[in-house]
């Protein structure tokens, strides 16, 4: 009896006595639904990689998974065997003190000095995952150059707190080792034989492999190599990615392709590349299988707190600015190897003259236009065997309607793949993954918006304080007409509702989307008219508001409006007194008329201009108020805001794109901008119409005179601030 629990190689050491002596019942000191959740909390893969990682960690250089059968050809044990240092007496602690080994105090290993993979001794628990029935059994020394002795670990997961360890038996083995065997298997470890388990624990351990190629894992028989199932494999670099707590971090992440259909997955590990979570975040890549490999010490800090968790249910977790980040970068590295697969039908297209684009692409946004286009295309020729058939005429004519749908509309791309060209469904549902989860079709858009923006906000500039239009910008009928159609400049959040009306249809507008509020949305009663009587200023004038933008802010059981009023001056006016009582009449207007009346409406006045005189901004400096805050009557703010800031503050809020679109926008562009939307409004405008070649110089000279020659308007000099 008592030898059916020593495995071959080891022997009594002694009487039984002895033997019996040298056994004794270990204490797991730890609470008991902790150790149940470590011991069941894995996949059968994770729980029997954490098995190898504890070989690995004792400096094997061998690890051999084996699976034995029972009489009936069923899976009877699992075997883990390393040629590491083996468990030691010292060592004994690590099964009675979670965290206690002596892994949580080092970074490598003792005598090979690679990375370590544990920290809190939890792996071997992992084992019950597997099996009901645990027995460790190891060769090790405590000192080198002296005898090798064995100890024996036994351990049942109804009694999984009480392991049972026999020390110092004899062995008559030549090198140090530990064997676990797992038995009494539970149903879902039963399927560990299978091909795809053994690539799944390939992709687990590629990156450790590759870094350590020495060491050498056999999984049922056969070496596992990652590199004879890699395809490619390309590292990155992932910088600044600002965590919840506000802390930026950097994190390696590797992309492996794979030469054999696998799941996607994501695998989250420490910077020594240990996997320590797998996650699924539905990153589509159409005919593509691949792992990323994700490494960073945050990885390791957030495991050790068992905080590393992910869902795709939109629960928060720390990781996940990580996991936003990385879903970015392989969308991207895929578009463009599937760009790059394209390249041979693409060079074979243009040499034939049916390609629809020519030249090099001049923009970001271009480029990944055609990417797109290319994509599409192949997938095209790929699974409309029609399409290489049809003579040259008729792909030109193929290839030039997926690029005009590209560029019109996005969305409309997969109606014509799937009507025109009948493109098989589940190629369909591929490209629909493509343009629509991982948005190719919204960078576009989004692309275009954001050049288009750097470019109104260079020719605005330009507008605003270059010298010659400085001086000849109309208010009205040019700055005033421009700034109606870009009202993003003065917050995302607010859409225009009034344009150079009186105060009077400020009010119908506001009572409007009160009434609204109050409708909860049912209805839509902005068409309604108010007959409402006159809301005066204080010197009896009716007040023409430049703009009024609206938000609403949604609060519990309430919503809460924000109204902006914008109060334009041309350029070479300064904001003074006179610009700042003007504002505040405004306000008065706004505040004394009960009217507008309203516990949940927030109004802000803002005066706009180039400059402001030293009175102006003396009165908009006040101790614990924001600079340019003239007045602060608590549901009503009187701004001084210079052009110089607002244009700063927007492109505060485009620098995160402009940089990763690289685009910078110049005068040229920024004219060409101004043209094509506003130049109904700037006719004449020098910097619009300013020439770009010196054969245009006398008509430039010619147009500049004209301007400056332009009569003046009789409220050119009024001294009281337009009504």
């Amino acid at each position: 009896m008592l030898a059916c629990a020593i495995t071959p190689g080891l022997r009594l050491g002694g009487t039984l006595e002895t033997y019996m002596q040298n056994r004794r019942t270990l204490s797991v000191n730890v609470q008991d639904d902790h150790l149940q959740k470590i011991s069941g909390g894995q996949t059968p893969v994770a729980s029997l990689c954490e098995l190898i990682w504890n070989g690995l960690d004792a400096d094997a250089q061998e690890v051999e998974v084996t699976f034995a059968n029972n009489l009936l050809g069923g899976l009877d044990s699992i075997e883990v065997w390393d040629n590491g240092t083996g468990i030691s007496n010292r060592d004994l602690a690590a099964f009675e003190n979670l965290g206690g080994s002596w892994k949580a105090a080092s970074v490598r290993t003792r005598q090979e000095k690679r990375m370590l993979h544990g920290k809190e001794g939890k792996g071997r628990f992992q084992a019950h995952n597997l099996g009901a029935d645990v027995v460790w059994h190891t060769v090790s020394r405590d000192h080198v150059g002296s005898s090798l002795y064995a100890i024996s670990i036994e351990s049942n997961v109804s009694a999984i707190k009480r392991p049972i360890a026999t020390t110092n038996l004899e062995t008559n083995a030549e090198e140090t080792s530990t064997t676990v065997k797992i038995s009494n298997l539970t149903e879902k470890a039963r399927g560990l034989r299978s091909s795809e388990s053994r690539l799944q624990i390939t992709r687990r351990l590629a990156p450790y492999l590759r870094q350590y190629p020495e060491v050498s894992v056999v999984y049922d028989g056969l070496t596992i190599d990652p590199k004879e199932y890699e395809i490619e494999s390309k590292d990155y670099i992932l910088s600044d990615i600002e965590l919840n707590d506000g802390r930026k971090i950097d994190v390696k992440l590797t992309i492996t392709e794979w030469g054999m259909d696998l799941e996607r997955a994501v695998y989250l590990c420490d910077d020594a590349g240990f996997t320590l979570e797998e996650i699924h975040p539905k990153i589509p890549a159409p005919n593509f299988s691949y792992t990323a490999y994700v490494k960073s010490n945050f990885v390791r800090e957030l495991y050790d707190k068992s905080q590393l968790f992910w869902q795709n249910d939109g629960l928060k977790s720390p990781i996940d600015p990580v996991v936003e980040r990385v879903k970015t970068e392989v969308r991207t590295h895929f578009r463009k190897r599937a760009a790059d697969k394209a390249q041979t039908a693409v060079q074979q297209w243009k040499s034939e003259d049916i390609y629809p684009y020519s030249g090099e692409a001049k923009t970001p946004a271009e480029e990944v236009e055609r990417q797109v286009f290319d994509v599409v295309s192949m997938n095209v020729k790929e699974f409309l065997p029609s399409f290489e058939k049809s003579d040259l005429k008729t792909q030109a004519f193929q290839l030039r309607l997926i690029k005009q749908s590209l560029e019109k509309s996005p969305a409309e791309l997969l109606k014509v793949v799937q009507e025109v060209l009948d493109l098989p469904e589940a190629k369909v549902v591929e490209l629909s993954n493509l343009l629509n989860k991982t948005s190719l079709s919204a960078i576009i858009s989004a692309s275009r918006l954001v050049a288009d923006r750097l470019d109104f906000l260079h020719g605005l500039e330009m507008l605003l304080f270059s010298k010659d239009s400085k001086k000849t910008l109309l208010e009205r009928r040019e700055l005033h007409k421009v700034l109606a159609e870009q009202t993003w400049i003065f917050g995302e959040e607010f859409h225009l509702t009034v344009n150079d009306q009186s105060l009077t249809e400020v009010l119908r507008k506001h009572i409007a989307l009160l009434k609204r509020d109050n409708l909860n949305d049912a209805g839509d009663d902005e068409g309604e008219i108010y007959e409402l009587d006159e809301v005066l200023r204080s010197d009896g004038s009716r007040g023409i508001v430049d703009l009024m933008l609206s938000r609403s802010i949604p609060r519990a059981r309430s919503q809460q409006r924000h109204h902006l009023i914008v109060e334009l001056k041309r350029p070479k006016q300064k904001i003074d007194m006179e610009v700042l009582s003007q504002a505040v009449s405004y306000g008065a207007a706004i505040k004394n008329d009960e009217r507008f009346k309203d516990v949940n409406t927030f109004w802000s006045v803002w005066a706009v201009s180039n400059e402001m005189d030293d009175v102006a901004r003396g009165a908009c400096t006040q101790i614990g108020k924001p600079e340019g805050v003239f007045s602060d009557q608590g549901n009503l703010i009187i701004w001084a805001k210079s052009w110089g800031q607002i244009i700063e503050e927007c492109r505060s809020r485009l620098q995160f794109y402009s940089e990763r679109l690289a685009y910078v926008s110049d005068d040229d562009s920024a004219i060409e901008y101004l043209k094509a939307v506003h130049g109904k409004y700037l006719l004449n405008s020098v910097v619009v119409n300013k020439p770009k070649s010196d054969e245009q110089a006398l008509l430039a000279t010619r147009q500049e005179e004209s301007i400056g020659n332009l009569p003046k308007k009789k409220d050119r000099k009024r001294k009281k601030p337009r009504d």
